[in-house]
């Protein structure tokens, strides 16, 4: 009977190469927003509103880490988009208990009894 397994190989590993964050092809984004914000050109500058018209800061920070020799990018909200949020969610719990208008007789809401 022949022998169809092949023979081991030696396992050639190559030498380590730097890996940087510039190598990601997001990186200078990251860079973009992170120098934007920054300078204060953010759409979150304010928790009060959204400015959709800045191009700049989108309330997002991405940091880079080495995986299994890999760069991987990592995205969160950023501190002033984390400010905003809270605020929003404030603005939102104090709509659902505000008292609501009490119906009129003009709107056809009448008493019972």
């Amino acid at each position: 009977m022949e022998n169809v397994v092949p023979e081991r190989g030696q396992v050639r590993s190559e030498p380590p190469r730097e890996v940087r964050p510039e190598d990601h092809p997001d990186w200078p984004r990251v860079q973009r927003w992170r120098a934007a914000c920054a300078q204060g050109a953010c759409q979150y500058r304010s928790p009060d509103r959204i400015d959709h018209h800045v191009d700049g800061c989108p309330g997002y920070a991405g940091t880079a880490h080495l995986e299994d020799g890999r760069i991987v990018m990592r995205y969160r909200a950023c501190a002033r988009k984390d400010r905003w949020w809270r605020a929003e969610q404030d603005r939102i719990r104090r709509r659902k208990v505000a008292p609501t208008k009490p119906a009129t007789r003009d709107s056809g809401w009448r008493e019972e009894g």
